[in-house]
């Protein structure tokens, strides 16, 4: 793996020492609607090139000389509103289809879950956090 880190102090230090770092494979763009102006198979690739990533990330940080920790994490990705629910339905099937580990939790499924309501929402398994634990 190669990579370039651009820092315009000393690497590692001010607020870097102190976040994690989400890593997932989901995106601010549904991915159904990435389709429209990418195409299908397209976005495919890109999301199967997503999750190697990630185990790749995962992999690394083990083997790195560097002191990090990296931990798989699951998220939660939910409707903003009842309009969106269908929307939200459709990126669900949509990732069932290309073998991510996802489940689509309901209203009722979500406020006994969480201290929330939402009208529904993708369940994600197996996203990643990592931190940086050197000094």
């Amino acid at each position: 793996m190669k990579v370039a880190v651009i820092e315009k102090g000393r690497i590692g230090s001010g607020s870097t020492s102190s976040n994690t770092a989400l890593i997932q494979y989901s995106g601010e763009k549904m991915f159904t609607n990435l389709i429209n102006s990418f195409g299908k198979e397209y976005i495919s690739r890109h999301l199967q090139l997503l999750r190697e990533a990630i185990n790749e990330i995962e992999a690394t940080s083990m083997a790195a000389a560097i002191p990090s920790e990296f931990s798989r994490r699951d998220s939660l990705y939910s409707a903003s509103c009842s309009e969106d629910v269908e929307t939200l339905k459709k990126e669900y099937e949509f990732l069932k289809q290309q073998g991510l580990n996802v489940d689509f939790l309901l209203k009722e499924e979500i406020e006994e879950r969480y201290p929330f309501s939402r009208g529904a929402a993708i369940y994600s398994y197996g996203d990643g956090e990592l931190n940086w634990t050197g000094r």
